[in-house]
């Protein structure tokens, strides 16, 4: 008689522990989903204004072939005016210049 009134009891006690141990698990694995969309956002942020050095420089170049043509496949920075974009099929005479 004991037997019978125990094993429904402690099933019933593994079962709740499973769920809050699930639950608590999937609580833990969202939030770190949160947070790798945060850090994403954040360096795609920092990517958008074109890699920089220690001195905020960034790779430039002088010389570009189809600039502006419409088979131009390729976009990079032009040096003078520092930063802007320019599309081309290639470029060369790589730089550092400060934005």
């Amino acid at each position: 008689m004991k037997k019978k009134i125990l094993v429904p009891i402690f099933l019933a006690v593994v079962l709740g522990l499973s769920a809050y141990v699930g639950y608590r698990t999937y609580g833990a694995y969202s939030e770190k989903e949160l947070e790798s969309d945060l850090l994403l956002a954040n360096v795609e942020a920092l990517a958008v204004g074109g890699e920089t050095d220690l001195f905020n420089r960034i790779d430039c170049y002088n010389s570009f072939e189809g600039e502006d043509e419409p088979d131009a496949t390729q976009t990079t920075n032009r040096c003078s005016p520092c930063g802007q974009p320019v599309k081309c099929r290639s470029y060369s005479d790589h730089q550092k210049c400060r934005k």
